[in-house]
């Protein structure tokens, strides 16, 4: 037998054994249903972990010839990036988002103006690239959120699709078998009521049962609650940030959410990152964050507008955007394509 085979199973077996031993040294704590004592639990199992496996991985070798060709290799591919499916958003992230994950994207802006309309959008937009994406809703159901895909894919609208369910079913069988290797995933959970630890566990399930997914959507951060009960608001957005980017690097595909603007930031033209609701340690953790915002002529003619606060995928901070809102489809179009970039 290979040694990295029986490496890797020597490994599974003694992870299987720590976390046997955390339960069975605190079984009747856990049973008292206390969650200080289950996340105890879960923390000394993380700490067997690192303590038994070395970190074998010596990171680029910059100088490298071999590591060089193979980073510029990743440079020069456009298959690195997954497409947001907007111009303008492609343009200004050199590509779209990283395939292979390790990246948290985040859309910002106040309730009612379109956060969870983008991060349906985007998710059609990466359907149409033959991806499957699974959404977390912590705002809707899943057959609220579901609905919303429904009058996008089949152009009608969404308060009348019972007036025109066979042909918009149609629409959506069509759709689907253009794009057969797609697959879309809806999982709703009440508000501040799981953790990212719960996400992780469903979405370990979803591999478990033969389910492949290229990008995950969380609606939205801020209804996700930090591992360890806290006061501090800042922490807690903090460690959920933190966390849902850390998602990222775990099944390599990058976690696109949401977060609210504060009420300084509410119609606000010149919203930045002093403007998100509970934590500017999101800011910090994020790879990418588009605020948005519209001004009082934009709401009547269906402008939502974005602004880039921060942009590890290709700089340019302060760019702007503008959208405009199908209000029968809730579908986005991007009306800034065709001016200039410069």
């Amino acid at each position: 037998m290979p040694d990295d085979v029986i490496s890797s199973n020597l490994k599974e077996f003694i992870r299987k054994r720590a976390l046997r031993w955390a339960i069975a040294d605190n079984i009747e704590k856990i049973e008292s249903n206390s969650d200080q004592v289950i996340d105890d639990c879960l923390s000394r199992f993380d700490k067997v972990q690192r303590i038994t496996f070395n970190d074998t991985d010596l990171g680029l070798d910059y100088f490298d010839p071999q590591m060089q060709a193979d980073h510029w290799d990743y440079i020069m591919n456009p298959k690195a990036k997954i497409p947001t499916g907007w111009p303008t958003l492609d343009q200004y992230t050199n590509g779209g988002f990283l395939k292979d994950g390790k990246m948290l994207a985040i859309f910002m802006g106040q309730a009612g103006l379109g956060k969870s309309v983008f991060l349906s959008n985007i998710a059609v937009n990466f359907l149409k690239q033959n991806l499957s994406v699974v959404v977390i809703s912590l705002e809707m159901s899943q057959d609220v959120y579901a609905t919303r895909f429904d009058a996008h894919i089949s152009k009608k609208n969404i308060n009348k699709l019972n007036e025109c369910a066979d042909e918009a079913l149609q629409r959506i069988k069509d759709f689907y078998a253009e794009h057969s290797n797609s697959n879309l995933y809806i999982k709703e959970y009440p508000p501040r009521s799981i953790k990212t630890s719960d996400i992780e566990m469903y979405l370990e399930n979803l591999k478990n049962n033969g389910k492949h997914f290229d990008v995950v959507v969380v609606d939205y951060l801020n209804l996700v609650l930090p591992q360890h009960s806290s006061d501090n608001m800042y922490q807690g957005a903090l460690e959920v940030s933190e966390k849902l980017r850390a998602l990222s690097y775990k099944f390599n595909v990058p976690v696109v959410s949401a977060v609210q603007a504060n009420s300084e930031g509410m119609n606000n033209e010149n919203i930045g990152m002093e403007h998100i609701s509970e934590s500017r340690g999101i800011a910090h953790t994020a790879d990418f964050i588009l605020a948005l915002y519209q001004m009082p002529e934009d709401r009547e003619n269906g402008i939502i507008n974005g602004r880039i606060l921060k942009n590890r995928l290709g700089g340019q901070v302060g760019k702007l955007m503008s959208m405009k809102l199908d209000a029968e489809t809730l579908t986005l179009a991007d009306i800034t394509f065709d001016s200039d970039f410069s």
